[in-house]
């Protein structure tokens, strides 16, 4: 730049200082919010990741609606990639506060969904109180308490909807022993869930069926959990399960149809068993009535063979009262 037309600029700005402190202004504030987003976005990111990669958040889930037993379990655990695999009973319930915090009693029962507290995968954070172990204790959502009114230490009633026959839950009334995040329920105001322990659920009911599955890749990745890379190195994975699915649905409909059947069998031969009981006692009852009407018949006879015995012994008398009378008659 020439002097003359440095000398210029520097006079066009002295005459117009408010505008370019204004544009410099705006540049700068535009600059701070650019650079902001970036910084901001890169620290959620990174903090989501963290977060993912403590909870060991899942990989992958597969649902049944036939159930899934532990032989499925199994199953999909040789599956190569896989580390680690969780059953899980989870659906939809309700919830309402019997005793709270404050000495009232809830009025209507909310909705809420019902999962059970896993231990290796997705595992739930607690903020407050300690972890639901026994059979009558639950955990809830913290946003979920906090809308709900629900404290650690509440009495709640919990009711559950899931593919089972019946409320699956040992019990009725359950203590919030805490408050949570579940990974799996992070949306703000939508988390609307209560983990209870494996040992809430009544087995004879639940039969040992889970209703879903949490998977996790042996090699750790949470760390690139929002990388597409990522999920192009789990294809593999992916497609291996899905090639599974079909078979584990064929093996678990032929299980049911063999304990169906076992059933049926056993049914059926308890009932064998009552009728062969039933046809001995007729037959015992039958044997008894015959000897009864023989020893009657004897009776009978023996009897008719008396009376016998005694008309001809009177009618021997009359002959001889007879002959006895003629004969004094004629004498006389």
């Amino acid at each position: 730049m020439k002097k003359t037309q440095r000398i210029d600029a520097i006079r066009n700005i002295r005459r117009r200082i408010v505008s370019y402190l204004s544009i410099s202004l705006v540049i700068v504030l535009g600059l701070c919010g650019f650079l902001t987003n970036i910084f901001v976005g890169a620290g959620m990111d990174e903090r989501a990741k963290e977060y993912y990669a403590e909870r060991s958040f899942k990989n992958f889930e597969m649902t049944s609606s036939l159930g899934i037993e532990e032989e499925d379990l199994l199953e999909v655990s040789k599956v190569e990639g896989i580390g680690s695999v969780e059953g899980v009973i989870r659906g939809d319930g309700k919830i309402r506060v019997v005793a709270g915090s404050n000495g009232e009693a809830g009025e209507e029962p909310i909705g809420a969904q019902i999962i059970s507290i896993t231990e290796k995968i997705s595992v739930p954070e607690i903020t407050e109180g300690e972890v639901a172990k026994e059979a009558n204790e639950c955990m809830v959502g913290e946003d979920f308490a906090e809308a709900s009114g629900i404290s650690v230490g509440d009495k709640v009633e919990l009711s559950f909807e899931g593919l089972y026959e019946g409320n699956p839950l040992q019990s009725k009334e359950f203590t919030v022993t805490a408050l949570m995040h579940h990974p799996d329920y992070l949306r703000r105001g939508q988390t609307k869930v209560v983990a209870v322990p494996l040992a809430a659920f009544n087995k004879d009911v639940t039969r040992g069926y889970f209703t879903a599955m949490f998977i996790k890749n042996a090699e750790e990745g949470q760390g690139r959990i929002f990388d597409v890379e990522r999920f192009e190195e789990e294809e593999p994975i992916k497609d291996a399960l899905e090639t599974l699915a079909p078979e584990l649905e064929e093996n678990k409909e032929t299980r049911i149809r063999e304990e169906a059947e076992k059933e049926i069998n056993k049914a059926w031969a308890e009932a064998e068993k009552k009728f062969a009981e039933a046809e001995d006692e007729i037959n015992k009852g039958e044997e008894t009535l015959n000897t009864e009407l023989e020893n009657a018949s004897a009776e009978l006879a023996s009897a008719e063979r008396e009376l016998n015995n005694r008309v001809a012994e009177g009618e021997r008398k009359l002959r001889n009262a007879e002959a006895t009378l003629n004969k004094e008659i004629n004498n006389a």
